[in-house]
């Protein structure tokens, strides 16, 4: 079922945010009080929420010490458990969290001096104790970034070793199905052949990869997207047309709506795509032009609403949104500067921040984000499109109104209009050819008299 609003004009579909003072009151620090030496700075790096009140989270040091301390709450962060993994050789940089529920979590660390290889813990008792979680991501050369669980037995860590040799540093994938007791490396059939120095770069531990249920997705620097629909057992991957510059190659970051509808963002130059297709294309739309586009995450629960931030520097203060899958964009300043960012839905969301005297280094977002930013639109009437998606011909029908003379425009996402038609109602229902569009996604516009419909559809070939 589609929702369907009665408004002036398509891009009239949000109203102006409001000042960033507001927005910035809307951020409670409540972070877990670690004490830290000034010489032994920390940065929450990778935040993992259960829930809505539940939150893992791992911070690291800026310059790659030694890290073993993590956090965690049950109770949206009014108490504190200060945690930490065991000691083994090298120093440990934690820069995944993965919660699985209160109880269980898993993280992925790197070791240094070694970078080439990787370290996984795993608990089940609320971080009092874990275990180091052996696996030929130990192995140097096999070093990995990522680890994901899609159930409780079922589970990938990924990512490449980073260590400055095009040779050594492709895509490395491994799978456990007995719940990390056993790893298994991919290779070919199972994962597309490596493409030498295609690697993996964490700009920060929430936003590099993207799961939907069974499906993942992650991004290279050689502008390539993974994706695997079976829980990691098979890949394919897909190029992207969105070249980065000589300094900063490769996509940034990827969020995904459900299976088909997703967005990659890249910076240096800033650009952004969105997918209708599950990643296997991708159309260019425009990025905001701030904050760097590091990271992208969609908030969960909505129809199309992103967020964009700067990742992993947690300078700046703006935060890009857009609540029509990257057709337009708004600023959202006066935030923290934070280094993620992990929005539950429209009401709730964290961030992870710098550790230092004035700040503990996690906020929580406690809001309604759609009225802090004015968001408004008429009253709406219930309607069904279908098909959607749909190859030859859409049919609206709506509920308690009947339209004649209805003139049928057709945009595609970056706002240039690619058809226009004049059809008539029939009763509730209005007919639209769609027969000469290319496959995309698509915004419809009816107009009759007065009155406006807009709804998004998807045309297949």
């Amino acid at each position: 079922m589609v929702r369907i609003s009665y408004l002036p004009a398509i891009f009239l579909f949000f109203a102006t945010l409001l000042s960033g003072s507001f927005a910035h009151a809307q951020w409670t620090d409540v972070g877990p009080g670690m004490v830290i030496n000034p010489d032994s700075p920390r940065n929450f790096f990778s935040i993992s929420p259960v829930g809505e009140e539940g939150l893992w989270a791992a911070p690291v040091h800026p310059t790659f010490q030694d890290v073993r301390e993590l956090a965690r709450t049950s109770d949206g962060g009014n108490t504190w458990d200060i945690l930490t993994l065991p000691e083994t050789d090298g120093n440990h940089l934690p820069v995944r969290i993965e919660a699985v529920s209160d109880a269980e979590a898993w993280v992925l660390a790197l070791r240094y001096p070694s970078p080439g290889r990787a370290k996984l813990f795993h608990t089940t008792d609320s971080g009092q104790t874990w275990t180091d979680v052996p696996g030929p991501f130990n192995e140097q050369g096999k070093g990995v970034q990522n680890v994901h669980f899609f159930n409780a037995l079922e589970g990938i860590v990924f990512g490449s070793p980073r260590t400055g040799s095009p040779s050594v540093d492709m895509i490395k994938i491994f799978r456990t199905a007995d719940g990390g007791d056993t790893w298994q490396e991919l290779f070919d059939p199972q994962v597309p052949a490596p493409i030498q120095g295609d690697s993996y770069f964490l700009l920060s531990g929430n936003d590099t990869y993207a799961a939907v249920s069974d499906t993942l997705w992650f991004v290279t620097t050689e502008n390539n997207i993974y994706r695997t629909p079976d829980r990691g057992a098979s890949w394919q991957r897909f190029p992207v047309d969105l070249p980065g510059s000589s300094t900063v190659a490769g996509l940034a970051s990827v969020a995904f709506r459900d299976a088909l509808q997703g967005m990659i963002v890249s910076f240096q130059p800033q650009q952004a795509a969105v997918t209708v297709n599950g990643g296997s294309s991708w159309t260019q739309i425009s990025a905001p032009e701030s904050p760097t586009a590091r990271c992208v995450q969609y908030i969960p629960g909505t129809e199309g609403t992103y967020v964009v931030t700067d990742g992993y520097e947690g300078n700046s203060q703006e935060i890009a949104i857009t609540f029509d899958h990257g057709q337009t964009w708004e600023s959202w300043e006066g935030n923290p500067g934070m280094n993620c960012v992990a929005f539950t839905s429209l009401t709730s969301g964290w961030g992870g921040a710098n550790v230092n005297a004035s700040s503990g280094g996690i906020f929580r977002w406690e809001a309604d984000l759609g009225t802090i930013l004015n968001v408004k639109e008429e009253p709406e009437l219930e309607a069904v499109i279908f098909p959607n998606p749909a190859r030859d011909q859409i049919q609206v029908k709506t509920t308690g109104r009947v339209f004649t003379d209805v003139r049928a425009e057709i945009f595609n996402l970056s706002g240039s209009k690619v058809e226009e038609q004049h059809t008539a109602g029939y009763g509730e229902f209005i007919t639209v050819d769609i027969h000469n569009l290319p496959q995309g996604m698509y915004i419809l516009v009816l107009t009759s008299g007065a009155e406006v419909i807009n709804a998004k559809f998807v045309k297949t070939d």
